[in-house]
């Protein structure tokens, strides 16, 4: 869900279980996707695939925010495998 305040335009782009995409217009145009990146390592590259085809061709900013499950070191780690 996305809420937003009724005097700013809000364009649903993409939905997805993990992404929304929308376009932002107050004024200025601007994109937004929240992201919960996939958990599975052999599944990791399904987001940065989907991430590559909504970046396109941006001719507007991009803010691009969530939890990409991603990690550079493995004290990072916590849990299981």
């Amino acid at each position: 869900m996305l809420m937003w305040r009724d005097d700013i335009n809000v364009r649903v782009q993409g939905v997805m279980g993990n992404y929304i995409d929308v376009i932002i217009e107050n004024g200025i145009s601007w994109q937004f996707t929240g992201v919960y990146g996939e958990p599975e390592w052999n599944q990791k590259h399904v987001t940065w695939e989907a991430l590559r085809s909504i970046r396109g061709d941006l001719s507007t900013p991009w803010l691009l925010m969530g939890d990409f499950n991603e990690i550079l070191y493995n004290i990072e780690k916590e849990g299981g495998r």
